[in-house]
């Protein structure tokens, strides 16, 4: 099914003040450690800006990390609705099929509420503890005794999403992905996305959902919207207002981002200084500001959050004038518009060029095979000449092939190539001709591999330029293939 466009208007025509738009974009360019992938507001019911920085491409589906947990509790808000859970029953209950001998007394005091709001009593994110415990991490997860009394500490404990993706896929009788195709994504007009999966084949509730930014944003208008889309209910009535309701105070949180990380946590989203907002790691957010019927969606790569979302406090909360009835008034772009308009259609990351220029590296016709160090173990790297300035480069894991097998030509521009289930930017940014360093960013993640190769001493090494998130070993398949980790 392919997607809806979302309505459209300049900025101007909704009362949001286009050149606060443009000083947001800018300095979230300019700003160190800060770097954008793609950006959709809307104001008002309209797409008010949207951009893709280059390589990146707009209809391609993203990885947003833990923007994943508050679609799984859309999902599960429908069977709320339905009657067909309460929020308040047992997880033991709910589950009993993944209920046995190892499972821990304990648990038999912590309700779905308590894993909606990573209140589950546990003293520390059980992530690797579940994993390890039992080949169904949920499983393992209930051999996990909580520490403290359910709902009396916030701890931000992914397993406690599985914990929700397992109840509404038994109680569905549906994997969860379908379920939220049929029920939340084809309704507003979304593209049909992907989840990651978990051993079992259970989608992996807390993570691994990928959407494009134009769907995060018709997320965040369904719920700026109290569940509704063209009239109708998407989600059940009041399900949104419990959704951020504060359900746990985050004061105390362990290891904030910032201020906007301490303001308390509803049913998997973080409440925020304005509004509400579902949090993905590295910067993947949708930013729900009710008072201003706004909605801002950003996926990009940092580990400066906090000041990202300043950036969007400081430049786009002032200029949203306090809504006002009725649909975005028509009218003829005005200035700042079109200088918005002009920057956001020419984004780009800075390529090798861009960076100062490659320098073409010193390699044999027949090339050089090399085992880089890095995140990446049993990968082999052969690297060839390819035209004046170009670097063929091919990564191979453990002698295999097909899947496992990465070939990209590049030089100081951005190239595109197909790999796995979706494509691989590269540009080459050596700096002299004893040294190969080329930037690899697979398009459905937010990180870039970097291969550092000095020719003269015979080594290379592999490094993320921000570290992948997984509870198992990254491989070369799980890069290429986001159903491989």
């Amino acid at each position: 099914m392919s997607p809806r466009d979302l309505p459209t208007a300049p900025p101007s025509a909704t009362g949001l003040d286009a050149t606060a738009l443009l000083r947001l974009v800018r300095e979230w360019e300019a700003t160190d450690g800060l770097e954008p992938h793609a950006l959709a507001v809307v104001h008002r019911g309209a797409l008010v800006a949207r951009a893709t920085w280059a390589p990146y491409m707009p209809d391609e589906d993203r990885l947003v990390y833990s923007v994943s947990k508050t679609v799984t509790a859309c999902a599960l808000g429908l069977l709320v609705g339905d009657g067909a859970v309460d929020l308040d029953a047992r997880v033991v209950d709910l589950l009993p099929h993944l209920v046995g001998p190892r499972t821990v007394p304990e648990w038999s005091a912590v309700t779905l509420r308590h894993c909606a709001a990573m209140a589950t009593g546990h003293a520390e994110d059980a992530v690797a503890a579940a994993w390890a415990a039992d080949p169904d991490p949920v499983r393992g997860f209930l051999t996990v005794a909580p520490a403290l009394a359910p709902g009396s500490r916030f701890v931000y404990d992914q397993p406690a999403t599985q914990v929700l993706a397992a109840v509404v896929e038994h109680v569905a009788g549906e994997g969860l992905l379908d379920l939220v195709r049929r029920r939340l994504l084809r309704p507003l007009g979304a593209g049909e996305g992907a989840w990651s999966r978990d051993p079992t084949g259970r989608a992996l509730g807390f993570s691994g959902f990928r959407c494009t930014v134009d769907d995060l944003a018709r997320l965040g208008l369904l719920l700026v919207r109290d569940g509704r889309h063209d009239g109708a209910d998407v989600l059940p009535p009041g399900w949104v207002d419990e959704v951020v309701r504060m359900q746990v105070a985050t004061d105390d949180h362990d290891d904030p981002a910032g201020p906007d990380w301490l303001l308390g946590y509803g049913l998997q989203v973080w409440r925020s200084r304005h509004g509400w907002r579902a949090d993905g790691a590295y910067g993947q957010f949708v930013l729900v500001v009710p008072e201003h019927d706004l909605v801002v969606a950003l996926t990009g790569q940092t580990e400066r959050t906090q000041r990202l979302l300043d950036l969007v406090w400081e430049h786009v909360v002032p200029a949203a004038v306090a809504p006002a009835p009725g649909s975005p008034r028509p009218g003829r772009p005005d200035d700042a518009d079109e200088a918005l308009a002009a920057h956001l259609s020419r984004v780009t990351l800075p390529d090798g060029r861009a960076r100062g220029g490659a320098v073409r590296p010193a390699l044999p016709a027949e090339g050089v095979g090399l085992d880089p160090t890095g995140p990446l173990p049993g990968v082999r790297v052969h690297l060839a000449p390819a035209g004046d300035a170009a670097v063929r480069c091919t990564l191979l894991d453990g002698g295999r092939d097909g899947d496992d097998e990465l070939v990209v030509v590049a030089d100081d521009g951005w190239s595109r190539h197909p790999a796995g289930t979706g494509a691989v930017a590269a540009t080459l940014l050596s700096a002299d001709a004893g040294r190969v360093e080329v930037e690899l960013r697979p398009t459905h993640l937010p990180h870039a591999l970097v291969l550092d190769a000095d020719l003269v001493r015979g080594t290379a090494a592999l490094r993320f330029s921000t570290e992948p998130l997984s509870p198992v070993p990254l491989t070369l398949a799980g890069v290429l293939r986001p159903d491989g980790a």
